[in-house]
């Protein structure tokens, strides 16, 4: 879903995004979005955000905010 809006209102960048999961046991509940050396948007979530979620649809909340960021240039 975040690939197919990304690309109905972006069109112009990449919307193929890898999601990956940061395993260390020590990180806070947290999510982000990167780019990587080649330019592919990445989304991370910590091993404690997915413990910490409810359910099925925060993780998603939390997916569409990431890819939002990706969406509207923030790190640019």
């Amino acid at each position: 879903m975040a690939e197919r809006i990304c690309r109905r209102r972006a069109p112009q960048i990449n919307c193929q995004f890898v999601i990956l999961l940061d395993a260390r046991p020590n990180q806070p509940p947290n999510a982000f979005q990167t780019l990587g050396k080649d330019g592919q948007p990445v989304i991370i979530f910590t091993l404690a955000m997915l413990a910490t979620a409810q359910n099925d649809d925060e993780l998603a909340f939390v997916l569409g905010h990431e890819s939002a960021h990706h969406i509207q240039g923030h790190l640019q």
